[in-house]
């Protein structure tokens, strides 16, 4: 019998000793219920709902200090809080505030001898792509004194797990088909003579980089490493088109160069001649027209000889004028001239 009732008391005392563990000293709230909306393991970048419900209960005087305050915080993005309380059944007015943290000062939160406060905090936020752990805090609770110092045994926190889920899944998916359709295209490009190897090394760090996407731990790390991936596919496209431009201009030169009709668009430097000769000129005259060999060496002969035949009659005459003078003289001097 005394063996029994010391059992009995010794389960007692742990009973206790555990209510202690899960009520902290000090605490003049309990928090009843926490209900989360979709799950306790939303995707990241999903809305996410959290409702928590705290009790206070007023017994010999006040349960909460009018000084003191309760702090709420999250880790949710872009979160809203709406706080609604009532006293013995009678509502009084919700309060709204938008940020990282919200607070209900002691006044509100004070509690005569056999008063109940419920009060219903709901906050909404998204769950965050950033995060530095994909463990995040979805609500936490803090009672602070007068100086705005944490009480001892006044905290509580709810934790979640953000999963990455279909939606990272589904865009990795997307970028190995339009990486596949790029191998495809470079292999042909190559096959034809072009030089693939810058655009080959930006699909390679693309593929790389989507690897280190699907073994990230979490959440962040996954899709850091999907825009590094989307970046380099994009990369892709406009250093092939540059090959392929450079593989055609090289092409078209070579053409060019070994005699073959110069390709369409351009124009040979004989037929460039050929075209300015029958245009215009400036200034509206017509332009010189080419004279055939032949025909221009004919005329500069017929000149020179033309030429020759009148310089040889100019001193034929000279001479005949002073012949004449000459035979006068001798008559003047009765000299008889000689006949020719």
């Amino acid at each position: 019998m005394a063996s029994g009732t010391r059992t009995s008391i010794t389960c007692f005392i742990l009973c206790l000793v555990l209510l202690f563990c899960l009520i902290p000293i000090g605490s003049a709230y309990a928090v009843k219920t926490v209900a989360l909306i979709p799950s306790s393991t939303p995707r990241a970048g999903e809305v996410v709902t959290l409702t928590a419900t705290i009790t206070l209960h007023g017994s010999s005087g006040k349960s909460f200090e009018s000084d003191h305050d309760l702090v709420f915080a999250t880790d949710l993005e872009r979160p809203m809080w709406t706080i609604g309380c009532s006293r013995d059944g009678f509502y009084e007015a919700a309060i709204t505030v938008e940020g990282a943290t919200a607070r209900l000062d002691g006044s509100t939160l004070a509690c005569t001898s056999g008063q109940t406060l419920i009060c219903t905090v709901t906050v909404e936020g998204t769950a965050p792509l950033e995060a530095e752990s994909s463990e995040i805090t979805a609500i936490a609770i803090q009672e602070t004194d007068a100086d705005g110092e944490p009480v001892q045994g006044g905290s509580y926190e709810k934790t979640i797990e953000v999963v990455c889920g279909a939606t990272l899944d589904a865009l990795i998916e997307e970028e190995e088909g339009m990486l596949a359709t790029l191998r495809l295209l470079m292999g042909s490009k190559a096959r034809g003579g072009v030089d693939i190897s810058a655009a080959e090394a930006k699909h390679a760090d693309a593929r790389d980089a989507l690897a280190c996407a699907s073994a990230a731990q979490t959440c962040s790390a996954a899709y850091a490493e999907l825009a590094k991936a989307q970046k380099y596919t994009a990369e892709v496209g406009p250093l092939l088109d540059l090959a392929v431009e450079e593989f055609e201009r090289g092409a078209a030169a070579a053409t060019t160069t070994s005699g073959t009709p110069a390709p369409e668009g351009t124009v040979s430097g004989m037929a460039a001649i050929a075209t300015l000769q029958h245009q215009p000129a400036a200034d509206g005259t017509a332009a010189p027209t080419a004279t055939p060999a032949s025909a221009d060496t004919h005329d500069r002969r017929d000149g020179a000889a033309g030429k020759g035949t009148d310089a040889a009659n100019q001193a034929k005459g000279i001479f005949d004028q002073i012949v004449g003078l000459f035979r006068g003289l001798l008559g003047w001097a009765g000299i008889p001239s000689i006949q020719r």
